[in-house]
C-alpha cells in the first residue's frame, strides 16, 4: 500500500503490469479522549484499507493518501479545555488565598474537562485498487 507497487527485488513495476480496477474515497471521523489521555494516537488504518482491496477483487492500492482535517466538533472541545485550563488556574489562587471546599471542586472539575473531554479528526483516505496481470507483483 504504497504511491507505487514492487516486486520480489523491490524495483517499481510499470502501469502495464498491473491493472486499475477502482479508484475509492473513504471518510471517517476518528476520536479519541485527547491529548494527556492518548498514550498511542497512530491508528492502524490496515483492517479497513484491505477490506476495500478485498472487495474489489484487488491486489493492492496506489495512489493512497490519508488527509486529517479538524472537525467542527474538535473547536468546541479546544473552547471547552481552554476555558478548563483557566479555571484550573483560578482553582489554584482561590486555593491559596479563599475557600479550600471551593477551589478543590473547582480544581477536581477543570482537571477532569482538561483530561477527559473527547477529542475528534476527520479522515479521508484516497487511492486505486489494483490487480497484477500475472496474479502476482513481479516476476
Amino acid at each position: 500500500m504504497t504511491q507505487s507497487i514492487h516486486n520480489s527485488e523491490l524495483n517499481i513495476l510499470p502501469p502495464g503490469d498491473y491493472e486499475e480496477l477502482s479508484r475509492f474515497n473513504m471518510t471517517f471521523t476518528g476520536w479519541s479522549l485527547g491529548f494527556p489521555l492518548s498514550p498511542n494516537p497512530q491508528k492502524d488504518l490496515s483492517d479497513r484499507l484491505n477490506a476495500v482491496v478485498k472487495q474489489n477483487g484487488g491486489d493492492g492500492i496506489v495512489g493512497l493518501t490519508i488527509t486529517v482535517g479538524n472537525n467542527p466538533f474538535n473547536n468546541v472541545t479546544m473552547a471547552l479545555k481552554g476555558v478548563s485550563v483557566v479555571a484550573f488556574l483560578t482553582s489554584l489562587l482561590i486555593l491559596k488565598y479563599d475557600d479550600q471546599s471551593t477551589g478543590l471542586v473547582l480544581a477536581g472539575a477543570s482537571l477532569a474537562g482538561i483530561l477527559f473531554l473527547p477529542t475528534a479528526a476527520d479522515f479521508t483516505i484516497t487511492g486505486t485498487v489494483v490487480k497484477f496481470r500475472n496474479g502476482k507483483a513481479g516476476p
